[in-house]
């Protein structure tokens, strides 16, 4: 008998494990990450969403800077029927995109330090 792959949870652990964002405690479909900016801390948020019709999830995010959601072209579509790997390749993929547009935000751009890679900050030191 094979086991199905839960894939919302894998996307989800992923975004954590690998990528450092962090969960919410009761929206199990979200994943959140802080980046430094000209204005201050600002949150990018993720989320999977699922189309029963079509077999197949979702990732999307929001990053908003200077009115603009600079996630808003990142989407994955992930299928029902994926496997562990193409799961993986899928969230990297997505995440690599994401980073890019946040990183080219210009609030982000704006900072003086800046280098063109994203930085993002240590929530966990702050605590």
């Amino acid at each position: 008998m094979m086991v199905r792959l839960d894939i919302a949870t894998a996307v989800i652990n992923r975004l954590a494990s690998l990528h450092g964002w962090y969960t919410d405690r009761i929206l199990k479909n979200w994943v959140g990450k802080e980046y430094d900016s000209a204005v201050g801390p600002k949150r990018a948020a993720l989320w999977l969403s699922f189309d029963v019709e079509n077999n197949q999830f979702f990732l999307k995010g929001e990053f908003t800077s200077a009115g603009e959601d600079v996630l808003a072209t990142c989407l994955s579509v992930i299928p029902g029927t994926a496997t562990a790997p193409e799961v993986e390749a899928a969230v990297d993929a997505h995440i690599e995109q994401a980073e890019k547009a946040i990183a080219g935000s210009y609030a982000v751009r704006l900072l003086p330090w800046r280098a063109p890679s994203t930085v993002p900050l240590n929530l966990a030191a702050a605590v």
